[in-house]
Formats: structure tokens, sequence, C-alpha cells
């Protein structure tokens, strides 16, 4: 990213997070890449992301059809990137060991037998179950909680391992599984550092005396632990918008809001007006069309007598959660107020 923010620099551009992800997007499309750019959104926001990848044929087709200036300019449709941030009570713990998967050196000896349309569904049932996973996670971080985020790592882990018998492929080394067990047997959770096939692996730990631990059993296994933080959060986008923002303590502190509210939430009532039923007295002489919710109030007339009151805005979760609060009021006729 160093030659991007250089470049920029020396234009007088100013350095934004999602310029630089999208110009070094556009970059590597030209090159010919076909990763997701995760990476590349990693090193361009820093801190901890959630991140969906956006169609890289679009991004071709836009550049048979306009300039590059013209395509940083345009909303990606799909593109999330949304900061988020460990429980407090958790560390990251980094490993390498030195040796890349190489496919033709660590060949499955797993036996096949189903045909491609049979891979094609289970390909789908896993993009399915693995969505529901990082759901699980993005969740637990939202609302740090710590047992639930420790969980989708280790159900995660799983489910890649199981989806490369099912493909034959290898995503993880013998030192690669080495390192996770160690974590494992010092009650951490443990995978490769991304979707698998590199030579680094981490693990979150809860306590230090696991740090001392594991690191202590993953130089005995020729295994180098990495003194490695993770970066600062450089920036957010909003849904739609080309701007950029940091990511505020406030931002942090609405986040927090709806995560406690969450918590609170009960799908059953204890409210005295679940015992209260209306008794039905049909009004025979009334035509549906003649029955109106509408009501006044300040001088403006209001479809419902409901509105929907102090919804807290001010992070990108939130503005997300606005949306949508929004397209329920206008489709219902509510009013709604919005709490900056």
């Amino acid at each position: 990213m160093q030659p991007l923010t250089l470049f920029l620099q020396w234009h007088h551009i100013p350095v934004e997070p999602l310029l630089v992800y999208k110009l070094a997007a556009i970059t590597n499309t030209l090159l010919g890449s076909n990763g997701s750019l995760g990476d590349i959104a990693s090193s361009a926001f820093g801190g901890i992301i959630l991140y969906q990848r956006i169609d890289g044929t679009w991004i071709q087709e836009q550049l048979q059809q306009h300039s590059i200036s013209e395509v940083v300019k345009k909303e990606w449709t799909g593109l999330v990137i949304q900061p988020l941030s460990l429980p407090t009570a958790l560390k990251m713990l980094v490993g390498w060991t030195k040796e890349k998967a190489d496919t033709s050196s660590f060949v499955s000896s797993v036996t096949h037998t189903r045909t491609h349309a049979e891979k094609d569904a289970y390909y789908q049932q896993f993009l399915k179950q693995n969505t529901t996973i990082l759901n699980q996670i993005t969740t637990a971080l939202t609302n740090e909680d710590t047992e639930a985020f420790l969980q989708g790592i280790t159900d995660n882990r799983a489910l890649l391992l199981d989806f490369a018998k099912e493909m034959n492929i290898v995503l993880e080394t013998p030192s690669l599984t080495k390192l996770c067990q160690i974590a494992l047997q010092e009650n951490a959770s443990s995978k490769t550092s991304g979707a698998g096939g590199g030579d680094c692996g981490i693990c979150f730990i809860t306590k230090p005396q696991q740090e001392d631990t594991i690191t202590t059993q993953w130089e005995k296994a020729g295994i180098l632990p990495l003194n490695l933080e993770i970066a600062p959060s450089k920036g957010a986008i909003r849904k739609g918008a080309l701007m950029t923002q940091a990511y505020t303590q406030q931002m942090k502190r609405k986040d927090e809001h709806v995560g406690h509210a969450t918590q609170q939430y009960q799908s059953q009532s204890n409210l005295e007006l679940r015992q209260t039923r209306f008794v039905h007295h049909p009004l025979s002489e009334m035509a549906v069309d003649e029955v109106s919710l509408q009501t006044k109030m300040a001088g403006f007339t209001l479809e419902t007598p409901f509105f929907i009151n102090a919804i807290t805005g001010g992070s990108p979760r939130t503005t997300l959660i606005n949306q949508r609060l929004a397209q329920l009021a206008h489709e219902t006729g509510m009013q709604w107020q919005l709490d900056r």
C-alpha cells in the first residue's frame, strides 16, 4: 500500500482508506488477480474488519466502459467493510511454521466418488454454513461475547478442514495442524491465518499463562512465535458513500448500545399486556375502506398512531440498521425519529 499512499500524497490527494482500497483492487484486477481482495481491505483499513467482497467481474466490466477515475467514484454495490474489535479479554498469538502448503508434496489420500454436480452442491452448502459461522463471529465481536467468538473460530477451522477433505485439497500442513493442536490443548481457539494453504496460524487466548505455555510448545515443535499486534483501525465506510471516517470512540459506544439491547432482548415478553385479549366486535355497517388509522400530531397527519423513536445512530453498523428501519417505516407509513 505504501506506493499508492506516496502517489496520492505526491499529487496532494487525501489518503483515504476506501480510495486506497479501490485503487489497489483495480490494480490487482488489471494484473489478473482472482483473489477476494480481503488482504487489501485489511491493509487499507487496519484493525479488524468484516469484509464482503465485490464481484471481480464487475470491476473488469466497469474498466472496459469507464476511466479509472470514474470507476473509483462509483458506488461499489455489495462491498462491505465494517470495523470490529476484539473483546478486551482476548489476545491473539501468531505462529510461523516456515513451510507453505505444497499440493505436489501434500496430496490427500482420500478416495472421492463425488460427481462434479455433487461437489458443486457441497460447495454451495459450505458457503451457507460458513456464512452462518461468520455471522456468529461478527455478532460475538459486536457484543463482546468471548465464548461465542472462540467457538466461532473453532467451528470455522472444522468446516474448512471438512471442505479440504471433500475437495481433495490441502489447507493445513502437518506443522499448521501441530500449531492448532498445541493451542487446543491449552483451551485456546486456533486456525490457519487465512482460508488455508499458508505458513502461519493464529490462536486466541484469555489468560496470560496460556501464552507462555503455547509459545514454548510452538518453539519445541519448530514453530516461531511472531511478535505481532493488530494494526490500529484507519477508518470505515458508510454503505453507498465514497467518504471514509475514523472508527471513533463514539461509534464504538453506539455499537455497544446495540450489543446491550441484543443481549437483553427476549422473544417472549413478560409484560402483563401479554395477558390482554381484545373482544371481537364486528362493525357490520362499516366497509373496510372506511376504516382509517390516521391521526394528527403537532400539525402533521400521521398514517398510523405509531412511530419509531430514538434509533441509535453514528456508526456503520447502526447506519445499516437505520436504513432497514427507514425502509420499514416507509413501507408501513410509520413516522420515525433518528437520534444522532
